[in-house]
């Protein structure tokens, strides 16, 4: 039987990876706003109203919304529904990302480098090395891709569904 290793909390303290773990948090934040205004499209309500309707839920609620909503506004299996599905694909594919990095927690053993621990089974096993959820902190430059990554698949939604496929096949279905 292998030895147990001691693990204690980290609390990193590099300001460059501290910005860039921020702004991953805030990305995201804005990701999810555009989902709830992606909810309001879809239902033809307005902005308030789709925010108090979807306050407190998650990105995967969100999505799942989205999906319904959407398949009765397009119909099934049309163009529009398929790249809003893959969209939405998308988000979950970041979100899974960001929740690895939000919802891990920062550790180190005893004398050796810190490292990002997942809690429980990761939304987002592609992340994961087979150590346990083990795996080095990523770096700002990393933390600062993936923000960038969450900003850019954001403006897409929001741009799609303002003057994209999706606003001209809702126009259409009208």
């Amino acid at each position: 039987m292998a030895p147990q290793s001691f693990v204690v909390f980290h609390m990193p303290n590099n300001a460059e990876f501290l910005a860039a773990f921020g702004r991953v948090a805030i990305r995201h934040a804005q990701l999810d706003h555009i989902l709830r205004l992606t909810v309001k499209t879809f239902a033809g309500v307005t902005p308030d109203e789709a925010r108090l309707a979807t306050a407190g839920e998650g990105s995967s609620l969100l999505r799942g919304r989205i999906r319904k909503l959407a398949k009765a506004k397009l119909g099934d299996s049309t163009p529009a529904l398929l790249r809003t599905y893959a969209l939405l694909r998308r988000c979950k594919i970041l979100t899974g990302k960001r929740n690895s990095l939000m919802h891990g927690i920062c550790a180190k053993e005893l004398n050796s480098e810190a490292v990002a621990r997942d809690e429980a089974v990761s939304s987002a096993p592609m992340l994961l090395d087979e150590n346990l959820g083990s795996r080095p902190l990523p770096s700002a430059q990393e933390l600062d891709s993936l923000a960038d990554e969450i900003a850019r698949l954001t403006n897409e939604i929001n741009s799609e569904r303002r003057f994209g496929f999706i606003a001209e096949a809702l126009l259409a279905a009208t």
